[in-house]
């Protein structure tokens, strides 16, 4: 059996203010970029 890994999305400022984003691409901010740097690191053996 295949195993599937749903990642989100690291936050940005968008997210903090509870501001909808859509389509809309918004950057990730500081927190966002090391949140995705964990996720790379926890999955980089996957």
């Amino acid at each position: 059996m295949k195993t599937l890994y749903i990642v989100r999305h690291g936050e940005t400022d968008w997210n903090k203010m509870g501001k909808y984003q859509g389509i809309t691409d918004v950057p990730l901010n500081e927190n966002g970029l090391n949140q995705a740097k964990a996720c790379g690191q926890a999955l980089k053996d996957v």
